[in-house]
């Protein structure tokens, strides 16, 4: 990841693929916001009350990210306190202050690869069941009590063989939307 850092940025974040397949169907299935996929990477922020700006790059998930505080602390202090809009997900503020100051990079995807559009890609009527699903809130509640090998059998095989291919593919899984977290023996 510290491959990625020169100094033309200060913040770096997966930018949203608005228009992959496991994007749309997150949206579509497990979200169940169709109105989602109306947005663009710049009515994003403008829906939100921020000002539409032409350096705007895209929405970003802040799963994982870089920044240097140095340069970008004080921005971000200042949003903060500014009259910003207030929002339910401070990746929108920092994508804005980021982007708009010149100071973004998009981040290689295969940082933030979160499972729940990986899933919805391959197998989105899964993904939307196993979101919705009595066996999913089981799952989440025996994740914390149960021995990680045991509760390893209790996962649906669809979700373990999508976690492992992913995890061969990319270098970091983020299981956003509660997805439990498999840890899956290295092959």
């Amino acid at each position: 990841m510290f491959d990625c850092i020169d100094d033309s940025f200060a913040f770096s974040a997966a930018v949203d693929n608005r228009e992959s397949t496991g994007f749309k169907n997150t949206a579509l299935h497990v979200w169940r916001r169709p109105d989602i996929l109306e947005e663009t990477h710049r009515s994003y922020f403008t829906s939100r009350g921020f000002q539409d700006s032409e350096l705007l790059r895209g929405s970003i998930n802040g799963g994982a990210f870089l920044c240097r505080p140095s340069v970008i602390g004080k921005l971000f202090e200042d949003a903060y306190w500014s009259d910003l809009p207030e929002t339910s997900h401070e990746e929108a503020i920092a994508a804005y202050v980021s982007q708009t100051n010149g100071l973004f990079k998009p981040l290689d995807d295969r940082f933030n690869t979160q499972v729940l559009h990986a899933l919805s890609a391959d197998e989105p009527q899964f993904a939307r069941d196993f979101a919705h699903g009595y066996h999913f809130k089981i799952l989440k509640r025996l994740h914390n009590i149960m021995p990680p090998a045991m509760l390893r059998t209790l996962y649906p095989r669809v979700y373990t063989r999508v976690v492992a291919e992913k995890l061969r593919e990319n270098y970091i899984l983020h299981f956003a939307g509660n997805y439990p977290f498999l840890g899956l023996a290295n092959d």
